[in-house]
């Protein structure tokens, strides 16, 4: 998977009549991940090796790379599990001291039902309205069925 970031170039994001503003151009840039070729799954952007410029930070099934600016290379910032499934990855200063911190959650992704699926039409009928769920002949997919990792 090819990871793109895309910039503005050659246009001012400032208020003005729409005949005097030049349009907005994109400019594509295809990211190499090397060798940490992953899903990736969040994105963030600051200045975390402190030389002025904005970096990405990306998080995904396994690694958490730094894509530093201008050559936007990967380096490893962390590995071993899924970083960025279902969470944000984020730069920001957190503790205060001027430098940014990377941020990203543990995502367990699961995928349970919040109610009972019913097996067959004659089921709905059958059911009593004040009660939960269908008797166990007639239920398809119970309560709380699904997957987690």
């Amino acid at each position: 998977m090819k990871l793109v970031w895309v910039a503005i170039v050659g246009a001012s994001l400032a208020h003005a009549r729409a005949d005097a503003e030049p349009p907005l151009v994109f400019q594509r840039h295809d990211l190499s991940a090397g060798a940490f070729g992953q899903v990736t799954q969040g994105m963030g952007a600051g200045d975390v090796d402190g030389d002025g410029r904005v970096d990405l930070v990306v998080g995904g099934d396994e690694h958490l790379l730094l894509y530093r600016n201008p050559d936007f290379t990967p380096s490893l910032i962390a590995g071993g599990f899924k970083f960025g499934g279902g969470a944000a990855v984020r730069a920001r200063d957190m503790n205060g001291d001027g430098r940014m911190d990377v941020l990203t959650g543990r995502f367990k992704p699961q995928g349970k039902l919040p109610f009972a699926l019913a097996g067959n039409a004659q089921a709905l009928l059958r059911q009593a309205s004040d009660a939960p769920g269908y008797d166990r002949a007639d239920t398809l997919f119970p309560f709380g069925f699904g997957t987690s990792y």
